[in-house]
């Protein structure tokens, strides 16, 4: 699978999902129900990591696609989320997508990270 969903630290308050170039819908698809599996194994807020930095591209209907995947909120997730890419048209495609689907994601909170690291640390700030 060209996505692979897992904890990213030891307190499991945070899921990262790794997207590989060459990922498509139906594996987004199946990678954004692995994360809720996950999610559901503990009680508490998770925060969510989507570490875009290996992809160059997205399949084709990002905007349709991903507005799919805001009716899909597990009771714990925080509703923070990450974007791990330094690439400006996935930043550009996101805030699209965050406008035409506003009502569903008023009380979302988007962040992006050029790095890991720093998406780490954006959480970290949150959390204190």
């Amino acid at each position: 699978m060209a996505i692979n969903v897992m904890w990213d630290n030891d307190q499991q308050t945070i899921a990262r999902m790794i997207y590989d170039e060459g990922w498509n819908w139906d594996e987004h698809r199946a990678g954004v129900q692995q994360t809720g599996d996950l999610m559901a194994t503990v009680d508490h807020p998770v925060h969510v990591i989507v570490d875009l930095s290996a992809t160059k591209t997205a399949p084709s209907g990002a905007i349709g696609r991903l507005g799919e995947t805001f009716r899909f909120t597990p009771e714990n997730w925080s509703k923070t989320l990450v974007l791990v890419t330094s690439r400006l048209m996935a930043r550009m495609i996101m805030g699209a997508v965050t406008r035409v689907y506003s009502s569903f994601v008023r009380n979302h909170r988007f962040l992006f990270a050029d790095t890991l690291a720093e998406a780490r640390a954006l959480l970290a700030e949150l959390d204190h």
